[in-house]
């Protein structure tokens, strides 16, 4: 019962809202509120001809500003997402090149098949393989003496030396650049065939008419600049 009355109280209070029979609960209109506002020139003819004109040109240039704005927001906006993904894709490529330069060398697959075809194009040869004390060039090359013996050349053991100063890089050693074995030219091109570039260096410790392989340090390439 209560639940009822309650209801015919909030319908009645409505009805009379909507009669404006609750003066603190009236709701005049816009329209409503202008019919008393005392505008300039509103009992000239030429004033009002000359302000109607005004205001609808100001229409029509608010709306062309407002077409315009439309237009420029778009064109922003599509520059924005341009600028937005050169940037994500820079980010990106300068990630790819810092992991590039951190990753540790090695053959590939498809650079192993393509060094034993390279190699099985001439005769065999003998060659002494040393690396640098890191762990990243002895795995690497680990990796080329496999490759080297998997094309029927024979790895020599190397003689013991104490290395007083080392160098970055892949590199033929020779006692003599002017007259190198053919083997170290041989070797020299096969690495290149695969990318993978072998310095040529000379050292009176080498037995003349013998050469071998060293590799050193991973050598860091300074990022190119765009």
């Amino acid at each position: 019962m209560f639940l009822i009355l309650a209801g015919e109280i909030r319908v009645r209070r409505c009805r009379a809202v909507a009669r404006g029979a609750l003066p603190g609960l009236r709701f005049p209109t816009l329209v409503g509120n202008m019919e008393n506002v005392d505008f300039p020139g509103w009992d000239s003819l030429e004033s009002v001809t000359r302000l109607h004109s005004f205001f609808e040109m100001a229409g029509i240039v608010c709306l062309a500003l407002l077409v315009v704005a439309e237009v420029l927001a778009f064109k922003y906006g599509n520059r924005k997402d341009v600028l937005t993904g050169a940037r994500e894709e820079a980010t990106a490529k300068e990630l790819r090149v810092l992991k590039e330069r951190e990753a540790p060398r090695s053959l590939s697959e498809a650079q192993r098949i393509k060094l034993l075809d390279e190699l099985s194009k001439g005769k065999t040869y003998e060659l002494t393989v040393r690396h640098s004390s890191d762990l990243e060039s002895q795995n690497f090359a680990e990796q080329i003496s496999t490759a080297l013996r998997a094309a029927g050349w024979k790895i020599n053991p190397p003689a013991f030396r104490i290395v007083t100063r080392d160098a970055a890089g892949l590199f033929i050693v020779v006692r003599d650049m002017n007259s190198p074995p053919a083997g170290a030219a041989f070797v020299q091109v096969a690495l290149k065939a695969i990318g993978i570039s072998a310095d040529g260096t000379a050292n009176e410790s080498v037995p003349s008419g013998t050469f071998g392989l060293y590799v050193g340090p991973k050598s860091v390439q300074p990022a190119k600049q765009e």
